[in-house]
């Protein structure tokens, strides 16, 4: 195993100005072969989820790292459209695409043409797919990964971090070449095309909208009562308005385990001042600290509703049932579900494929709640070409489904 610290050929600087941006086309499109593409985020910091770095490297030309804040003028975003038609006959390698495609594409810089490897890893029943794993297994090189959870905003970019992000690319398109091959040698590979060009083809997609999210808030197993949910709730929504106006992660404001964790005990007491917040050990952090004024307001605006305003302990009821409503209300179609989810997740193992890239469990719930009659294969296989499971999934699941409904 060779162990690589930094990228051989040194560590690049920035692409920052429109003359270092023209340098990196002339120097992507004076090479050949296909382009590896990595972003960097700051999620853990930053309210959005807007890229500070992207990683490109071509054949045997050198690492780009391209800064796209500097690229963006008077608009929220870059704008490299330019550069991404200059490649679009190129193949992409991205690792894990669903979580670079949308900040990319938010700087319409996306691909015509996708190879990802962490879902080529994935068609090949591999259990670890991180890139660092699939590295060290299939190229025999051990990349250190020890700046993945940095401030990527902050400038100017540490020589370390910059050697980190270089790293990314530097051999993604010899990992390309193992991956593609061994996809071909297990007969995966028209199933890995379709899956890439999905990809593609929803790279532009908008992100999911949840109803009620501060219902996500992480810990909200322990909160009990309806006015510490309210607590929560009205906390949540200020939080997320300060968060936005200041491009704040929300958790740097006040981290979620705070919340849920003093719900019941703030719902318990008529009022809240800033004297008993602050003799809370958990809020008396700095950035907790400097709003202390909007958590009373919020805690208190709780306080004062009425039981009628309370919101339920239960959210609101999913458009696309559970099975477990179904055990309770729809035996039938509870046992159906059960009985066609083992025989897809055996024919998962057989192929060596996990169960959700075989038939995405909404998928088959939606189908089970959709249809009560006998379908037939052909029923089966229009019915999932609605819910967008791909032609080589159909092929497979549509006879399984029908045989065993």
């Amino acid at each position: 195993m060779r162990v690589q610290r930094a990228p051989e050929e040194g560590i690049p600087e920035l692409t920052a100005d429109a003359a270092a941006l023209a340098d990196a086309r002339g120097e992507l499109l004076a090479v050949s072969g296909p382009l590896a593409v990595d972003t960097e985020r700051a999620q853990s910091f930053r309210y959005t989820g807007k890229a500070y770095l992207i990683q490109l490297r071509r054949g045997d030309g050198e690492t780009i790292l391209i800064d796209p804040i500097p690229f963006e003028g008077d608009q929220e975003r870059a704008d490299f459209s330019t550069l991404a038609a200059d490649l679009a006959d190129v193949e992409w390698i991205i690792h894990a695409a669903s979580n670079d495609l949308p900040c990319l594409a938010e700087v319409k810089f996306t691909p015509k043409i996708l190879f990802d490897t962490e879902l080529a890893g994935r068609l090949l029943g591999y259990e670890k797919v991180n890139l660092a794993q699939l590295m060290a297994d299939h190229l025999g090189v051990s990349i250190i990964k020890n700046h993945g959870a940095e401030n990527w905003s902050v400038r100017p970019l540490p020589p370390s971090w910059r050697s980190y992000a270089a790293l990314d690319v530097e051999h993604l398109a010899e990992l390309r070449d193992v991956l593609a091959q061994k996809l071909k040698d297990a007969s995966k590979w028209e199933f890995a095309q379709e899956e890439f060009a999905y990809l593609v083809a929803h790279a532009y997609d908008p992100l999911p909208v949840y109803d009620e999210p501060w219902r996500r808030t992480s810990g909200m197993h322990q909160v009990h009562g309806r006015r510490a949910l309210a607590i929560i709730r009205e906390v949540w929504l200020d939080r997320d308005q300060l968060a936005q106006a200041s491009d704040t992660a929300p958790g740097r404001l006040l981290a979620d385990k705070t919340l849920t964790a003093y719900a019941d005990t703030l719902a318990s007491r008529r009022k809240v001042d800033a004297r008993f917040l602050r003799s809370l050990p958990d809020f008396r952090r700095p950035a907790t600290l400097a709003h202390l004024k909007v958590w009373v307001e919020a805690i208190n605006r709780a306080l004062k509703l009425p039981e009628s305003e309370l919101p339920t302990r239960s959210k609101a009821k999913s458009p696309l049932p559970s099975q477990w409503a179904w055990k309770r209300t729809e035996p039938e179609r509870y046992e159906r579900y059960q009985r066609i989810r083992d025989v897809l997740a055996a024919e998962a193992v057989a192929r060596e494929l996990p169960l959700r890239n075989l038939l995405a469990p909404d998928a088959l719930r939606q189908l089970i709640a959709d249809v009560d009659a006998q379908p037939n294969t052909a029923d089966i296989a229009r019915l999932l070409t609605q819910l967008e499971v791909r032609p080589w999934q159909q092929n497979i699941v549509s006879p399984l489904i029908a045989t065993n409904w």
